[in-house]
């Protein structure tokens, strides 16, 4: 009996229920408008820069940067690119401000990444440092032309691989110097650093791993042989500061295309025209797709594959807000970048911030080498430009 009045009951309710629930779903008020779900689409227009004849810029252009945090001391050429890097050992090396140093060999470990050729020899040749510089914030384009002494301290030429430390025979003399100075701040020497810069017979750039984030027995290290009183003692000098100088042409920039270039850097400023879209309404979604010209990429860093985009807040020295937005891939065996960014379209919109346009860079670009090429708006194959859809909905 109880079961035939719940079965009667719900046969009345449910459907009163639903009729409610219906109504308010198809009369959202004003407030309601600004948080539609994106996948609910009732009542919305989309606009898309292909179908709509919406004009895309694209402005590439270089932004010098400092690569004091990356995973790689980046040392070799390859073609028209050039990297070079300086360090700086320092630290408390015990009381030897009086001993002769019978041999010392510099050590590194290479970090298996290269730009791009892996077989690819490399030479090059160490130099001190003429004058001090800021290791955390010097950049390519604002070292003195006189920064790199003449003196060659050592000599490497070979071909790296895996993860293999190879050893520098080094000269002894500033090694000593550098030990006597840091027993005796009061002695007449400064330890300004060393730059290992390529010679012309390098066709690779390789990768060595730096002095911070990695054990002891892979920091850059200066073993010496030094000798005391008669007593002869094996010191390791691993303490140091490692910067970056990666230069390239900006004739490597192509037609139809724009690089994202980590290490270099070069960034991109993406424009959309707006007119078409009404001013004050919700955007419930802008998605923007980018095609990837995959043959002219070299994409070694294969773990992190994200591309930055966020706000220019400042037109003339292109900075942004600093909020970003990344990429995702449809499919990674695809060439297709998509990313969504639908509060920047509403703050335009809406008329909050002036629409200078989208910063786009590599998210880690201090960080090697990669280079990500992309068709641009004037490219020739329309199918392959960056392709901009926007769904709004109407407030009125």
């Amino acid at each position: 009996m109880h079961k035939k009045i719940r079965t009667v009951f719900l046969s009345l309710i449910l459907p009163i229920i639903f009729i409610v629930l219906q109504s308010c779903e198809k009369e959202p008020n004003d407030l309601g408008f600004n948080y539609i779900p994106t996948d609910d689409t009732l009542g919305t227009i989309v606009l898309d820069s292909q179908t709509d004849s919406m004009q895309i810029t694209s402005d590439n252009y270089r932004k010098y940067i400092n690569t004091y945090l990356s995973e790689f001391n980046l040392i070799g050429k390859y073609q028209n690119y050039e990297s070079k890097f300086f360090m700086k050992f320092t630290g408390d090396f015990g009381s030897y401000d009086s001993c002769s140093v019978l041999s010392a060999d510099l050590y590194l470990s290479y970090n298996n990444y290269y730009f791009q050729d892996s077989l690819g020899h490399l030479s090059f040749n160490v130099y001190p440092l003429n004058d001090t510089i800021t290791f955390s914030t010097a950049t390519a384009d604002n070292l003195p032309s006189t920064i790199i002494g003449t003196e060659i301290l050592g000599t490497y030429s070979g071909v790296p691989v895996d993860s293999a430390r190879i050893g520098i025979p080094f000269d002894t003399s500033i090694v000593r110097k550098w030990i006597w100075l840091a027993s005796n701040s009061g002695y007449s020497f400064k330890n300004y650093g060393i730059a290992l810069v390529p010679n012309s017979s390098s066709t690779s750039i390789k990768g060595f791993l730096p002095g911070i984030y990695v054990a002891d027995n892979l920091k850059p290290t200066i073993r010496a042989i030094v000798e005391k009183n008669s007593d002869i003692d094996t010191i390791y000098i691993r303490n140091s500061e490692n910067v970056s100088f990666n230069t390239v042409p900006e004739s490597i920039m192509m037609n139809e295309r724009f690089i994202i270039h980590s290490g270099i850097s070069f960034r991109n400023v993406l424009k959309f025209d707006l007119s078409k879209l009404p001013f004050q309404v919700t955007i419930n979604e802008a998605y923007l797709e980018l095609t990837l010209d995959s043959s002219s990429s070299y994409i070694k860093n294969s773990n992190e594959t994200r591309i930055a985009f966020s706000m220019i807040t400042d037109s003339a020295e292109k900075k942004s807000d600093g909020s970003y937005y990344y990429t995702a891939r449809t499919d990674t065996n695809k060439n297709i970048f998509y990313i969504r960014f639908q509060p920047i379209f509403q703050k335009w919109n809406l008329g909050i911030n002036p629409n200078y346009g989208i910063l786009v860079n590599y998210i880690y670009e201090y960080n090697g080498l990669d280079k990500y090429v992309f068709y641009s708006p004037d490219a020739l194959d329309a199918s392959k430009r960056p392709r901009l859809r926007i769904r709004y909905t109407p407030r009125n």
